[in-house]
């Protein structure tokens, strides 16, 4: 999942097969916040894409994973699903200094993404 290298922030220098050329990962907190500021209506998912300037790969995932999130009938059920996407990538930003089992790799995070 191209978006998901670019939130992971992996530099294609230490992780050939996994990551992103500089200058294309994407922050946590900014790219949440602009998911609940979507959901909130204040902006557009195409406003989001453009902003991020995503590839068609990384603007379908990101589809994908607000479909997700919209299934929930509840606006509180759909922030709880923003919060927990939030918590994944939260917990991989440990792996330095404190890596966590089920999310240490990108496969991980992926899956981990795949279940919400």
């Amino acid at each position: 999942m191209p978006l998901v290298k670019r939130l992971c922030q992996l530099q294609i220098a230490e992780w050939p097969d996994d990551g992103v050329e500089p200058g294309r990962e994407i922050a946590i907190g900014p790219f949440m916040g602009a998911l609940i500021s979507v959901l909130n209506g204040d902006h557009t998912l195409a406003q989001v894409k453009s902003y991020y300037n995503m590839t068609p790969a990384e603007e379908d995932q990101l589809d994908i994973l607000q479909a997700k999130i919209v299934a929930g009938q509840k606006l509180e059920n759909r922030l709880l699903l923003t919060l927990r996407l939030f918590s994944i990538f939260l917990w991989w930003q440990r792996i330095d200094d404190y890596p966590i089992p089920g999310y240490m790799t990108v496969s991980d995070i992926r899956s981990r993404i795949n279940d919400l």
